[in-house]
């Protein structure tokens, strides 16, 4: 349980009778277990992508199964005392998300080892896009397929997912680490391929910010009209057909895939003729020159040597003085030059973690990230308690927590690929070394922090109507979906790629933790608690009114603000690793 724990959140604190706060230490147990992610991440190093995956779909099945025994069936089978039932399902989130970080190490350990440059960044963009989009594509399959029973049967069903979705793929379609020591990797990505990842992520949040907005909308009808019949709340569609549609849009475009040509070899051929051709061109150019000066050509032995008793001298051709450089070649020549200084970055060194953590570099990144964490998850852990306490239609948490999803999921591609297309433009930034050859990736982590400040302050000024706290959740959600990719290719291009599973995993998990531990939970819950006190003066555990949230988000927008400046000093002290 973790971006979907609030499918489920409502009905976990009516059917086990918790607090805010025991609903908050739950919804933020899973975060908290990245402390220890960097153990799967050198089991993922270890192992290999494919077993990480295998073992990690499993582990997660089994998790999500126990979780949804204990808390359905369990509880009152047992009689387990309330006491007991908080630290055993914050074990089980425990252990559901540690298997979690087996998946994600696996995934991007794959796709960081086998794309080149240019494709690395779409690759890891367009993953993380799905995993942004997967809470709202899991809860719009459950609300398609589920009618009646619990909210706690979404865990059942992601139980199932989990292995057919992840531990069957890995074991038919990845290959093993020892085929890939021995046999390497290759990338055979085109344009073409993640024009389909593209198309069907597009098309993929559409049904699900369709479906979202359509539930709200049947909601608000039924509070209207109580007595509306059936067919009048099904809608354009079935539930079933749409739930079938979001269904074909996840799985077509990855099995597409598989249909779609890889690089054409006959178009390589036709490359390397005309290089070859080229190569010959200049030869008899260079033969064929006339002047005074001597061209020697040195047969495959140094001069004065023997070969078969013939000895090896200088071939000379008489060769007409060379005429001066006109004042266009000096000019073309002079703008050549700088690029050849700077075309080739300083090498990578490849960290271990220990080695990672001992630069300021890892830790300017990690204050970074650990903030713009906590912003993001203090949104979808208390999405439930915001609408309430502004007075909002219920409903509106579903439709919001999609518009975060999809926010998120389009901020996940857009800084993959955009940060990778980046390195290559020649757009020197004022405050970097001239020499600098594209814009560095830290620029886009600033960015990130910037919507943040953006979005924190919408959410802090707003009072009535839905305008500016559906614009806080749109900034804030794209300013939490861009730093994923980011941080998964930053870590390979600061600390390189032998140890990325360690040192990835390490980054996710401890801002994860701390963020959400820190910002999500203690800050918003003192806020919330201490209004809760004010305004009603019971002992009541709901707060409504803006100033449930306000001081939350004034002081988060400040710490993204010291995010951003830390970002900024990291721009500038990797500089040189992109080539400044």
């Amino acid at each position: 349980p973790t971006y979907s724990f609030g499918v489920y959140a409502a009905t976990l604190k009516e059917d086990l009778g918790l607090s805010q706060s025991q609903l908050e230490t739950l919804g933020a147990a899973s975060f908290a277990a990245g402390l220890l992610s960097w153990i799967p991440g050198l089991l993922v190093d270890f192992w290999g992508s494919r077993k990480a995956l295998v073992v990690g779909g499993l582990g997660q099945s089994i998790g999500f199964a126990l979780y949804w025994w204990v808390a359905k069936f369990g509880y009152e089978q047992f009689e387990i005392p309330s006491a007991w039932i908080i630290p055993i399902l914050c074990f089980l989130s425990t252990f559901i998300f540690a298997f979690n970080n087996l998946v994600i190490g696996g995934v991007f350990k794959a796709i960081v080892i086998s794309c080149g440059l240019g494709t690395k960044g779409k690759a890891v963009g367009g993953a993380k896009a799905y995993l942004g989009l997967g809470a709202g594509v899991f809860s719009s399959l459950f609300r398609a397929f589920h009618s009646g029973g619990s909210d706690l049967d979404f865990l059942a069903m992601s139980s199932l997912l989990a292995i057919i979705a992840i531990a069957v793929p890995a074991i038919l379609g990845l290959p093993t680490r020892e085929a890939l020591e021995k046999y390497g990797t290759r990338d055979d990505s085109t344009s073409r391929h993640y024009n389909v990842v593209y198309a069907g992520l597009f098309l993929l949040a559409l049904m699900v910010v369709g479906s979202s907005v359509m539930f709200l909308i049947r909601g608000e009808n039924e509070a209207d009209n109580e007595t509306a019949s059936d067919d009048e709340d099904q809608g354009l569609i079935p539930e079933w057909l749409h739930g079938i549609l979001i269904l074909l849009l996840w799985v077509g475009p990855i099995l597409g895939l598989l249909l779609v040509p890889g690089p054409n070899k006959s178009k390589n051929k036709k490359d390397f003729r005309k290089s070859l051709s080229s190569i010959r061109r200049s030869v008899r150019q260079a033969m064929n020159r006339d002047g005074n000066s001597t061209e020697q050509i040195h047969l495959l032995a140094p001069m004065g040597a023997k070969s078969n008793g013939v000895s090896v001298k200088q071939v000379t051709f008489p060769q007409a003085e060379e005429a001066p450089p006109s004042k266009a070649s000096e000019s073309s020549q002079a703008k050549e030059e700088p690029e050849t200084l700077h075309e080739t970055p300083q090498p990578v060194p490849d960290l271990t973690l220990m080695e990672m953590l001992r630069t300021i570099r890892a830790w300017l990144f990690l204050i970074a990230a650990t903030i713009l964490v906590g912003s993001g998850t203090m949104l979808t852990i208390n999405m439930g308690q915001l609408v309430q306490s502004r007075g909002l239609q219920p409903e509106t948490a579903s439709a919001c927590l999609a518009i975060f999803s999809v926010a998120q999921a389009a901020a996940r591609v857009t800084s993959g690929a955009m940060s990778e297309a980046a390195l290559q433009w020649k757009v020197p930034l004022p405050f970097l070394n001239s020499r600098q050859n594209g814009i560095p990736r830290p620029f886009f982590l600033i960015l990130s922090c910037a919507f943040a400040v953006v979005g924190h302050i919408c959410l802090a000024t707003q009072t009535d109507g839905l305008h500016l706290f559906v614009s806080g959740i749109i900034f804030t959600g794209f300013s939490f979906g861009a730093m994923w990719p980011l941080m998964v290719l930053i870590i390979g291009d600061l600390f390189g790629t032998v140890n990325h599973g360690a040192n990835y995993l390490f980054a996710d998990g401890i801002t994860c933790a701390a963020g959400t531990l820190s910002i999500a939970k203690y800050l918003t819950q003192f806020v919330y608690e201490q209004n809760v006190l004010e305004g009603d003066g019971e002992a009541s555990n709901v707060c409504f009114g803006a100033d449930c949230f306000r001081l939350t988000h004034q002081i988060i927008a400040g710490l993204c603000m010291v995010a951003l400046c830390a970002s900024v000093a990291l721009m500038y002290m990797a500089r040189n690793s992109y080539g400044g």
